[in-house]
């Protein structure tokens, strides 16, 4: 490779890592960002520290609604470094996750044929998106889930140029990864994204051979994940997140029921009066509907609150609760309010195309108030309604999904784009995902689980914009082509010919 051509190669790597830094740079010194560790303080997904540092490993273990790897990834770095140096240690591992992410995007964006100058805009603009910075500051599990499902992208690409077992091997434990950090993926989630691949083989590869090292690769992460999932059930007699789907979904149907109508219903003893309380609540708000059970010895689930005071959100008594209150609650509200269910589905759909910094508990911490000011003016370059969503976003991502599908179906139509087909495929199957697990199950915080995915979205929107230029060019060397032609001939010119040039950008492909 030339001097030259590598520069070609390299310079939209060169250019958004500039943005990164320099972004970061400014976001620090100039609105005073800085890294926020407080989620491990109030948020129901971390055990307290005092289980990292008293009864690690077992509490680990025994975790029954939340994915391990986070807890471990915190909680490790504690026991390891101590409080006063394990928030340094994870402000730079979340900085190497939001730069793998950006490095990440552009990487299978350019993978898939869009214009390196379309490519490097969309990175580095999401490089220097407020919300990045803030997700990229703030210790939850979103950063890392970006960055597996970025990275599985990446890695399902450079399958197809080296058919090696590696890479579908790292393709796989991507996906698994993203699923040991956040609970609601899992098994079935990484059989589907087996799908893709499974489908588009390699055109170079045996068919046999190919299926055998797919199949080889998924074996020992879904192994893993089974496991994970399986664990509650074994060690405790429970099923895995039953505490959060159910508490969810009753939540979900009783916020789109009139009050008083919600009252009949407890006082006929058709639904429990825990509809009224949050799943995961304090224990003592409860009352008479708490449940003794015997002492299991683990300290995660048998202690109500630890001993700082603070409530714990992974006792037992939880899941028992679920198990006799939320999940016939859950079930009897939706059979008999379906409308209220679609309803609720219908609002979060509102929300979910909103600004992804406005969930519920960003708005409280520093970081977002240091930056409010600039998310605001993007908000409303998007078209911010009075309400949560914002137009470009709210008929920008359909719009996004049906020319991806158009897209894919077309790649894998031709034997020499089956990888194009393939990637296309796996991200449009987490889309799928991802939105329909949040807004057909939780109960808030919508905007900030499409934090996960956007990356994907700007790599169908890079494709389109990259095809619509394709288009003009195209259709515009045509339209001077006849003018030139017509010209030299002495032909009249229609109106016609001043028509745009995209106007069938799609059938150009």
């Amino acid at each position: 490779m030339t001097r030259a051509s590598m520069t070609r190669a390299f310079w939209p790597y060169l250019a958004v890592s500039v943005c990164f830094v320099v972004s970061r740079w400014v976001y620090r010194n100039v609105y005073g960002v800085a890294f926020d560790p407080s989620p491990v303080d109030f948020f129901i997904q971390y055990m307290d520290p005092w289980f990292f540092e008293r009864d690690f490993a077992r509490s680990l273990l025994f975790l029954h609604h939340q994915a391990p790897l986070q807890n471990a990834l915190v909680g490790g770095a504690v026991k390891l470094l101590g409080s006063a140096h394990a928030w340094f240690a994870l402000e730079l591992v979340y900085a190497l996750f939001g730069y793998c992410t950006v490095l990440g995007l552009l990487h299978v964006a350019l993978g898939l044929g869009a214009r390196p100058v379309i490519a490097s805009f969309i990175s580095a603009l999401y490089a220097m998106s407020p919300a990045t910075v803030v997700y990229e500051n703030w210790l939850l599990y979103h950063v890392p889930v970006t960055c597996c499902l970025v990275l599985a992208a990446v890695a399902l690409l450079r399958y197809y140029r080296v058919r090696t077992f590696g890479a579908a091997f790292a393709y796989f434990s991507a996906i698994a990864a993203a699923a040991l950090f956040r609970s609601t993926f899992g098994p079935v989630f990484l059989l589907v994204a087996l799908a893709p691949p499974l489908l588009a083989l390699p055109i170079a590869s045996r068919p046999a051979g190919a299926r055998r090292i797919l199949i080889s690769a998924v074996a020992l992460p879904l192994v893993l994940l089974t496991m994970n999932s399986l664990k509650p059930l074994v060690l405790i007699g429970h099923g895995y997140g039953e505490t959060f789907f159910w508490g969810n979904v009753s939540a979900k149907v009783k916020a789109q029921l009139p009050p008083a109508e919600l009252a009949r219903l407890v006082a006929q003893g058709k639904v429990s009066k825990a509809v009224d309380i949050f799943c995961l609540a304090d224990l003592n708000q409860f009352g008479d509907l708490r449940i003794k059970h015997a002492k299991t010895g683990v300290p995660l689930l048998d202690m109500d609150r630890v001993p700082g005071g603070r409530a714990n959100p992974h006792a037992l008594e939880y899941l028992l609760l679920s198990e006799k209150y939320y999940e016939p609650d859950a079930r009897y509200l939706v059979a008999h309010y379906p409308d209220a269910y679609v309803r609720s589905v219908l609002a979060a759909l509102t929300e979910y195309t909103g600004s992804t910094i406005n969930d519920t508990n960003l708005p409280g911490t520093g970081n977002y108030t240091r930056v409010s000011r600039v998310s605001d003016a993007i908000d409303r370059v998007f078209g911010r309604h009075e309400g949560k969503s914002l137009t470009l976003v709210w008929f920008g991502l359909p719009a996004l999904l049906v020319f991806g599908a158009y897209r894919a179906v077309k790649s894998l139509r031709l034997a020499s784009q089956r990888a194009t087909g393939a990637v296309l495929g796996y991200m449009l199957l987490t889309i799928a995902y991802v939105s329909s697990v949040s807004l057909l199950i939780s109960c808030g915080d919508f905007s900030r689980y499409r934090f996960d995915i956007d990356p994907l979205h700007l790599i169908l929107l890079a494709l389109l914009l990259t095809d619509f230029a394709r288009a003009c060019v195209t259709r515009g060397i045509a339209a001077a082509h006849w003018i030139v032609t017509a010209n030299a001939h002495g032909w009249p010119l229609p109106r016609s010919a001043a028509a745009t040039p995209a106007r069938d950008f799609f059938a150009s492909g």
